[in-house]
């Protein structure tokens, strides 16, 4: 990440600039990059949505893949209630979003109360399976303090996949997303453990 950056609250770091083309993100000057509709990107606040349209489209990349969620929190639900569930699930995922933006981490996804998100996709980084497996140790570790927030057992799994993959978008004539189609990046382990997929250099699959 860009070291011209600014601090905002619930600790992520935002850079002053895209770090893919250098788009003026704050500051005066990116009031008329806001006037063309050119802002922050909601996958990762530290691109602009200009380079998030069309990332890598078409392309076979090489990414890293990771998909958090709650465990066992169904059951949770109907104990807590609408109003304190959203309360939990909020608190969350503002956690694991903070643990991968700072990695540099694509935001693909919130589903209920998970996140995926993926690397090296738009951002380039050489290590990024490393920044998965860090960001997925943070999910892990961040329980902690939730535990005391809300006074409840919350414990999350975390599944990472690095592998080769088609990039670009899926869906209908009216809505397409770029959407990542790696089922086996889905957690199936123990609470609390992060579970890697394996690193499979001669796959392809579409993300």
């Amino acid at each position: 990440m860009s070291t011209e950056a600014v601090a905002v609250d619930s600790g992520v770091v935002r850079a002053q600039r895209c770090v893919i083309c250098g788009t003026p993100l704050s500051g005066p000057l990116s009031y008329i990059f806001r006037l063309a509709g050119i802002r922050r990107s909601t996958g990762n606040p530290n691109i602009c949505n200009r380079c998030k349209t069309h990332i890598d489209e078409g392309r076979i990349v090489e990414v890293s893949v990771l998909f958090a969620d709650l465990s066992n929190f169904t059951g949770l639900t109907h104990e807590l209630g609408p109003e304190r569930t959203h309360q939990v699930v909020s608190a969350f995922l503002e956690q694991a979003t903070s643990a991968l933006v700072k990695r540099d981490a694509f935001i693909d996804k919130y589903i209920g109360d998970a996140v995926m998100a993926f690397f090296n996709v738009p951002v380039r980084q050489a290590n990024h399976a490393a920044q998965a497996v860090a960001a997925a140790g943070e999910i892990q570790s961040g329980l902690e303090e939730l535990r005391g927030r809300f006074n409840l057992n919350l414990n999350s799994a975390v599944g990472v996949a690095a592998g080769w993959a088609r990039v670009g978008y899926l869906g209908s004539t009216f809505r397409k997303d770029y959407n990542p189609h790696r089922r086996r990046c889905q957690p199936g382990g123990a609470p609390g453990r992060t579970s890697p997929a394996g690193r499979d250099p001669g796959s392809r699959q579409h993300l």
